[in-house]
């Protein structure tokens, strides 16, 4: 069994368990800092409420940077699709 890792993330203290300690406290450093983000925002949030903004956060970039891959992705097929057609 894996040996629980101690991360910090807004100024709490976090034991989880991982499978790449550097990957782990790594992802512990982007959330802590999104919370910073949050706090130069809402200054008197909770620290509950930071925690909520900040996912929010990356909730929404998570859902626009989809939105660009599939846009991408529909825009390299077309070119695709037309190089073939010229192609054939």
């Amino acid at each position: 069994m894996k040996k629980p890792i101690t991360i910090s993330v807004a100024g709490q203290r976090y034991a989880v368990k991982g499978a790449d300690e550097d990957h782990l406290k790594r992802l512990a450093s982007f959330i802590d800092e999104r919370v910073e983000d949050a706090r130069k925002v809402a200054k008197a949030a909770s620290p509950q409420h930071l925690l909520v903004l900040a996912a929010l956060n990356m909730a929404d970039e998570l859902f626009s940077i989809e939105a660009r891959r599939r846009a991408l992705e529909e825009e390299t097929r077309a070119r695709v699709k037309r190089v073939l057609g010229r192609l054939t």
